[in-house]
């Protein structure tokens, strides 16, 4: 790609013109707003105490979780963060399918919605009811989660081989044409 060239992407139906400038270090504006979208889905419906404590035996690496985590704490994204932002799209890709295969199946066992109460779990009228709820929309949110996610991969540009220098234009300390 050549610095500053456009680049044509076709977002269904309409295409778009993005200019992924290299030397201002941004990224296509999809980036940051699918990683926004991602993020409020993840944090309301996933990253969740009572949640994760139905997940006892999750066969998900701890790293991986904080790959996710940390991908998704970016606000304004630079060309620096791409390795962070792949990994965590990785982990999350890992992640959906781990859900599909192990919770879905199981959802109402797992929230103590079955002939017997899963232990570990308030017993009370409020607490049946969200947890039936979240058995309800637990395919929904997955798979808003998921397709969030092939919108990120559709706008994410890959990680340059070379990463662009951090070098500033402003003189240092020492160097030709600092002034005092």
């Amino acid at each position: 790609m050549v610095q500053g060239q456009p680049t044509l992407r076709d977002a269904g139906s309409a295409p778009i013109l993005e200019v992924m400038t290299i030397s201002a270090h941004s990224l296509p504006t999809g980036v940051a707003e699918s990683l926004a979208q991602i993020r409020e889905i993840y944090y309301e419906h996933f990253d969740r105490t009572w949640f994760t404590s139905a997940l006892r035996d999750f066969p998900m690496d701890h790293r991986q979780i904080q790959d996710i985590r940390h991908a998704l704490a970016l606000g304004a994204p630079t060309v620096w963060d791409l390795p962070v932002i792949h990994r965590g799209a990785s982990a999350l890709k890992i992640y959906v399918r781990l859900i599909r295969q192990t919770v879905l199946p199981k959802a109402s066992a797992l929230f103590g919605l079955s002939s017997y109460d899963a232990p570990g779990f308030k017993s009370t009228s409020d607490s049946r009811l969200q947890r039936r709820l979240v058995a309800y929309t637990l395919p929904l949110n997955l798979e808003r989660l998921s397709s969030a996610l092939k919108a990120l991969e559709e706008v994410l540009p890959p990680v340059p081989d070379a990463m662009p220098s951090i070098r500033t234009s402003l003189p240092f300390r020492n160097s030709p044409g600092y002034v005092v």
